[in-house]
């Protein structure tokens, strides 16, 4: 037996239709920066964890500035690191 209400649908109109575009490219966009930045963090604790002072120095103005770039648009949490 179904519980709950019905899911509603939304009718195919053009505001709907791009709604649902937009929502599609900010997902991707997301993914793709939040996948960069866990890269990015797992890099870096692996040369700290080794103690490995050059591999942590090759962590790159690139890194920290996408770490920076995700943390402030919120896409990826402290918790979620």
């Amino acid at each position: 037996m179904a519980q709950g209400n019905p899911v509603k649908h939304k009718k195919k109109t053009k505001s709907v239709l791009k709604n649902i575009r937009q929502t599609e490219h900010r997902a991707a966009v997301n993914r793709m920066n939040r996948t960069r930045v866990r890269t990015a963090i797992r890099r870096m604790r692996a040369a700290l964890s080794a103690a490995d002072a050059a591999g942590a120095a090759k962590f790159s103005a690139e890194d920290i500035e996408a770490v920076a770039f995700v943390w402030g648009w919120r896409v990826l949490d402290v918790f979620h690191i």
